[in-house]
Parts: C-alpha cells; structure tokens; sequence
C-alpha cells in the first residue's frame, strides 16, 4: 500500500484528530494570510507614496553674510534692508539639472503677494491687520500643476486650466474667493503691490497690473479640515492665488528668471547623490546659490506605512514561531501514540524515512483543506486585521503632528511658506484595498508548507532518531 494511501486511511478514520489539527492549522494560515495581505498593501502604498512625493532639494539664493551678493540698503527713516544683486536662476540652469537625471519634476517660483482693491477677501475667524484688509499671499510659478499643493492634494483644480510656462497676466485663484466677489472663469482682476514692497523694491506704488484667471482650485474637503480659530484672512487657503513668473517680474520690476528651484527626486535614497552632482555643475555660481535638501516630507508620509510594515512583520514572526511550537506539540503527542503503528511499518520492512513521508502527507493532506478554508474567510480577517493596525499607524501619525503642532486643521488654515504645512497632507490613505490576491494565497502556502514540514520533522525525532531494534524493543 502507497504511503498517500495510508495516509488518507489514517486522516479519515482519526476525524477526531484531522478536525483538531484542521482547526489548528485553519488559524495558523489566516494570521499568515492576514500578514502577508496587509504586507502586500502597505508595500504598495509605499510605492504610491514615493512616485507621488519622492525626496526633495532645493536650489536657492543663499540668504546669509557669506553671500557677497547680498548688500546692505537704506530705505530711509534709518531703516536698512537686504537686498541680492546676483543672478538669478534661468530656465537653462534647471533644463541642466533636469538632465542630470533621476528628476522627476520641478518647481520654480517663490511666495509673493498682491494687494487686489477692488475686491473682497474670504472672511477669518480674526479681522485683518489694519492696512492689510486687500492684501493676499500667493505663489508665482512656472508651472502650478507641479506645486506642492496640487501634487499633495490638498488643492484641486475645478474649472480652468493650470500656469504653464510661458503664461502672462494669468492667475488661479480659489472658488471661495471667486464666488465672495462673482469672479469667473475669463474675467480680468487687478494687482497692486503694497506700500511696503513698493518701498522695498524701490517701485511707484498704485500700478495697476491685471490678470486674467484662467483656473479655479478647490481645498480637497477629505484631506483638509476647515480653518480653526485664529486665522486671519491672509492666511487662509481661500485667499491663495497661483500667478506666473512673467506677472511677478512686471509687477516688482525685475527679470522673469527665479530665485528658487525645487527638484524632486524619484528616489529620496539617491537625493544626495544627485545633490552632489548638482554641486558639481560649474555653470551656477555657488558664491550665489546653494542647495537645500529635504527629504522630510517624505519621511514624515512614510512613518505610518513603516509602522504598519513593522507590525506586520513582527504578526508574521509571531504567527510563525508559534505555530511552531503549537504543531510541533500536537504532532508530537500524535506522532507518540503511534510508536506501535511505526514499528509494525518497520517490522514489514517499510524504512523509517517512509514513516516520516506518511506523516507529512497526512499533515499535508489535512492542510490542503484548511488551506481551501483559510482562503475563503482571510478577506474578512485581513481586512479586520487590517484596520486595526491601520487605526495604530493613524494614531501614530496624528499624534506626532499634535505633537510638533503641524496638525490637519492648523495645515488647512495656512497657504503660504512651509512646506511642513503641505506634508501633513501627504499622508496613508484611512482606507486601503486588503482584499486576498492569488500571490498572498501562494506565500502562504509555501510558508505553512514549510511551517508543518519543520514541525513533522521535530515530532519524529522521536521516532527517526531510535534504531529499529529499539522501536521493536517498545512495542513489547
């Protein structure tokens, strides 16, 4: 008789014995299922986060005392001012960067802001500071669409179409605003600069420039909170706007070049790397530039995910060593009542090494249907699982915002200057697909495999490492 034979006999007359080790292993694969499912998941929301975020540096005007650029003004009443004579970054420099390699996008600009007379600001919890009631805050940029707070999602464009370059007198401005003052799509609005730049950049104040709006954005209700208490009107994201680069120089009377340059990497591990060939290029006089990096908005998107992966594989290794240990002892008060059956094998002439084959195909045998059990009722567990550790990485992540004071609701009221504001919305998503797909059933398979090979083989030791004779000798 065939060692599948026997064992399929065996596993049938036992039942009681098949359902127990059945339920065992039934529980064991549905941990590792589990395991292996929400691995999967959040690998892949690993991936997404590094295509949608990548690592970051920046290539800016440096702003301090070593700089020989920078020259000390008076701009009268025995006030001074910083002001930088040096080049500017050109579209040429960031065509060479971009051609470096390894770049996935890049955003040119720097903040600005604009007075607009004619028209009214969305509402704050607090009034404006006197003499700023029409002034708002903005970005000039090359290109809107690849603004940090479109790519993050916190904003959205619902009307319109996004700066590009080469765009003049143009502006994108947000539907809270447009609808404060029955603006639209076409329509013409006009930018004054303040008394205080005018000052500055030594520049007739009064000018009218106007700009045609050719986009209106929306705050993403699902990623940012409304505005909490303490918020001017300046800083909310209702009075944000996006102009180009040609409107900014008209305005403040300088060049269409920039004064900053922010690159993101598809690898935040080879950031520096690129950063080191950026330095490299002799083209950029480093009297006048140097490069920043940051890669903290995506090491603060990726902590959740890491958390999650750390939980995950410490659930396998624990699934893992005690379904060791469980199967080892139950196969092992199985494997010691049937010392009698083993010798009778022997004294047939059946090698111990068939023995142990038979054991491990009952096992196996038993598996293969627990197996089939495990794979109907491990999206539910999973996805259970799943929540769990998901709700974990959540608390983790908003309790560190809390705790560096970076929280949604602060990071919905501000719209201009730190980036630190935009990361918080580059975050796991609250809801991931954990449902059970063909390679996870796969892994799981081979993983119990090996799991009940390794604990067949140490609940034979007692019989594989006892000589036949002394096998014989027990029977009596």
């Amino acid at each position: 008789m065939g060692v599948l034979k026997r064992a399929w006999l065996y596993i049938t007359r036992k039942r009681g014995k098949t359902l127990l080790l059945m339920g065992i292993l039934l529980v064991i694969g549905v941990f590792i299922l589990s395991a292996l499912t929400i691995g999967r998941t959040a690998e892949s929301s690993r991936r997404s986060i590094l295509e949608a975020i990548g690592g970051k540096f920046t290539i800016t005007i440096g702003n301090g005392r070593d700089n020989p650029y920078n020259v000390q003004e008076e701009i009268g009443e025995g006030r001074y001012a910083i002001t930088n004579i040096g080049p500017r970054l050109t579209q040429e420099n960031i065509d060479e960067v971009m051609s470096l390699g390894d770049i996935r996008r890049y955003n040119a600009g720097m903040p600005t802001d604009a007075v607009v007379p004619d028209l009214e600001l969305v509402e704050g919890s607090l009034p404006p500071t006197e003499g700023f009631g029409h002034l708002i805050r903005g970005y000039a940029v090359s290109g809107s669409e690849s603004s940090d707070y479109f790519v993050s999602g916190m904003l959205s464009l619902a009307e319109g179409r996004h700066i590009v370059p080469g765009d003049t007198e143009s502006v994108l401005i947000s539907n809270e605003f447009a609808e404060k003052n029955n603006l639209k799509l076409g329509d013409t609005m006009y930018f004054e600069i303040s008394d205080e730049a005018a000052a500055f950049s030594g520049i007739q104040a009064g000018i009218r420039t106007p700009v045609k709006i050719i986009g209106i954005f929306s705050r993403v209700k699902d990623a940012v909170a409304d505005a909490g208490a303490m918020s001017q009107p300046i800083n909310l994201a209702e009075n944000l706007y996006f102009t180009d680069m040609s409107t900014h120089a008209s305005m403040y009377g300088q060049t269409g070049d920039f004064y900053q340059a922010t690159f993101y990497a598809a690898d935040p591990g080879q950031i520096r790397q690129i950063a080191e060939r950026v330095r490299s290029l002799d083209t950029l006089d480093w009297k006048q530039f140097e490069v920043v990096i940051d890669t903290e908005e995506y090491d603060n998107a990726i902590k959740p995910v890491e958390s999650l992966n750390s939980a995950v594989g410490m659930m396998l290794l624990i699934s893992i060593i005690v379904s060791v240990v469980i199967l080892s002892l139950v196969l092992t008060l199985w494997v010691r009542g049937r010392v009698h059956e083993a010798g009778v094998f022997i004294a047939a002439g059946i090698g111990k090494t068939a023995v142990f084959r038979q054991f491990m195909t009952e096992a196996l045998l038993i598996a293969a249907a627990a197996f089939c059990l495990s794979y109907l009722i491990g999206n539910a567990a999973a996805k259970k699982a799943g929540d769990t550790l998901m709700n974990t990485a959540w608390e983790s992540q908003d309790g560190q915002a809390s705790g560096e004071g970076g929280s949604a609701v602060s990071a919905g009221a501000a719209v201009v200057g730190d980036t630190e504001e935009i990361s918080s919305f580059y975050k796991l998503p609250q809801e991931l697909d954990m449902s059970v797909q063909p390679v996870d059933f796969i892994q799981m398979c081979v993983v119990v495999t090996l799991v009940i090979l390794l604990s067949v083989f140490l609940a034979s030791l007692q019989i594989l490492c006892l000589s036949p004779k002394k096998i014989l000798s027990l029977m009596s």
